[in-house]
Parts: C-alpha cells; sequence; structure tokens
C-alpha cells in the first residue's frame, strides 16, 4: 500500500480589511458637515485635505458700557422734558408762545446727541425711536413760532386790537384786519400785489 502524501500547508487567514475612513473617500471638492467644523483658529483642512466649512454670521458684538448707556438716558430725559415745555409754551397767547421756539430747538440739539451716541454705541433700536419721535413733536412746535416771524407785524396788530376789543363788533373788525393783513404779508413773500388795507 502506497504512503499517503502529506496534506498541502493551510494557508494563514487574511486579516479583516478595515472599514474606509469617510474623510478618505470624500470628494476633493465636497465640505465636511458642520459637526466636524474646527473654531476659526485652527486648522483649515482635515488631515485628509478636505477644507473645513468656517461658520457663516458677523461676530457677536460687545455690549455697550454702562456709562454710555447712563448717557444717553440723560440725553433722551433731557429732550423729553425739554419737548414737553414747548409744548406747554406753544399754548400761551402772543407773544410768549415764542418761547416754544427756542425751547424746541434745545430739544433738537439735545436729540441729535442722543441719536449720536446711540449709534456710536450700536445701542438697541427701542432708545433710538423714542428719541426719532420726541424730534419730530419738536419740529411740529417749531411751526407757529417760524410763522409767527413771518407775520410778525400781522400778529402784534391783532393783540394790540384785540386788547382794546371790548365789544363783539370790535373783535369781528380785529379778526378782518388781521385776515388782510395775513393775506398781504402772503402775497408780499409770494411776489404778488398786496391787496389795498381797508381803514376801519
Amino acid at each position: 500500500m502506497p504512503p499517503t502524501p502529506p496534506a498541502p500547508p493551510q494557508a494563514a487567514p487574511r486579516p479583516a480589511t478595515p472599514p474606509p475612513d469617510p474623510a478618505a473617500v470624500r470628494p476633493a471638492h465636497s465640505r465636511v458637515p458642520s459637526p466636524f467644523t474646527p473654531p476659526t483658529s485652527g486648522p483649515t483642512h482635515s488631515p485628509a485635505g478636505v477644507p473645513y466649512e468656517r461658520p457663516s454670521g458677523t461676530p457677536p458684538q460687545d455690549p455697550p458700557r454702562a456709562t454710555d448707556v447712563r448717557r444717553l438716558t440723560v440725553l433722551m430725559r433731557i429732550t423729553a422734558v425739554l419737548v414737553l415745555v414747548a409744548i406747554l409754551a406753544d399754548m400761551l397767547s402772543f407773544p410768549w408762545f415764542m418761547a416754544a421756539g427756542i425751547v424746541a430747538i434745545a430739544a433738537i440739539v439735545v436729540g441729535g446727541r442722543g441719536l449720536a451716541v446711540a449709534a456710536q454705541t450700536r445701542q438697541r433700536s427701542t432708545p433710538r425711536l423714542m428719541i426719532v419721535l420726541l424730534l419730530v413733536v419738536a419740529v411740529m412746535t417749531l411751526g407757529r413760532p417760524a410763522t409767527t416771524l413771518l407775520t410778525w407785524n400781522a400778529e402784534s396788530a391783532f393783540a394790540r386790537c384785540q386788547a382794546g376789543a371790548l365789544t363783539v363788533q370790535a373783535q369781528n373788525a380785529c379778526t378782518a384786519q388781521y385776515q388782510q393783513d395775513i393775506t398781504n404779508r402772503v402775497n408780499q413773500l409770494t411776489g404778488q400785489t398786496p391787496t389795498p388795507t381797508a381803514t376801519p
């Protein structure tokens, strides 16, 4: 009986292949998702050469200082007080309501400084909106004093006439004369021929 040939040696088992790295098989033009986003001061590319995705948006701004907030609050309060005084002065009779124009101009100056401080310190929109509303009211308060400056003679004559008018007929005559003087002043400002003033 012939001898049995020896069995061939068995091959050693092959080691298990590790799973591929997702970053290695990613196309070169693709970006790593946001969970892998490094800080802005870190490297710009992954070990496989894939560029990191940078966070978008503007960096956070520093909060305003406490001194700037107090300064803006003081300017806003002063503007509000000046506007209130201008409104009350505008209710007075001639010529005292002319003080409303001076106070309104002061309110506009202080409010303008408040807007400048709010813009420099990047304050919230609420204080700026409040100051803008106060400035609008201050400009509206300037209307009556500014108009009176243009018609000063007619206004002063009407005030003197009303002070001496003791009857309703005299008051009506003062009103008619005042309207005639206003018409003549408007015609003079627009370059038209003034209407002759009727002598009462």
